[in-house]
């Protein structure tokens, strides 16, 4: 999914304009249909599943993963459940369960694991193991992101 989203990314981009320069737009958005990618853990899917069939959902949710400014460490994660899929949304499935990134929080989370994780003080959804992560604060909400990174 993630591959036909760039290319649909570069065909509305060829699409709208004739300047040549958009070329390379096109082979940055074609290369990152192969790197930039979400892994979502087991536990995760299951959990979306179960969160979808407890609550009723039909059809079900999907799970928003968003970057925003703040937080203790300067980025925070924000992940919630939506029914509609944006026009600049990538779209990650792993077994039926479906994870949505827009294009802006993709650039700082591409090549993590949205992973639902259990602890002594609760569980809940996270984002761990972000190449794009210089530091995280200790709360697993935010983290401050390397200087090369957006």
């Amino acid at each position: 999914l993630n591959m036909l989203n760039a290319v649909l990314r570069s065909r509305r981009l060829l699409a709208t304009t004739t300047n040549p320069a958009n070329l390379a737009v096109v082979r940055r958005y074609l290369s990152q249909a192969v790197n930039d990618t979400i892994h979502i853990s087991d536990s995760c899917a299951k959990q979306i599943h179960h969160v979808n069939t407890s609550k009723g959902y039909n059809p079900p949710k999907l799970l928003r993963v968003e970057i925003a400014s703040g937080g203790c460490s300067g980025m925070a994660y924000k992940l919630s459940f939506v029914q509609d899929v944006e026009e600049d949304d990538c779209v990650f499935e792993h077994e039926g369960a479906k994870v949505l990134v827009d294009e802006t929080s993709l650039e700082y989370v591409s090549g993590s694991t949205i992973d639902y994780v259990k602890e002594l003080v609760g569980s809940s959804f996270a984002v761990v193991d972000n190449p794009h992560a210089e530091t995280g604060c200790g709360c697993g909400i935010s983290f401050m992101p390397k200087e090369e990174d957006p």
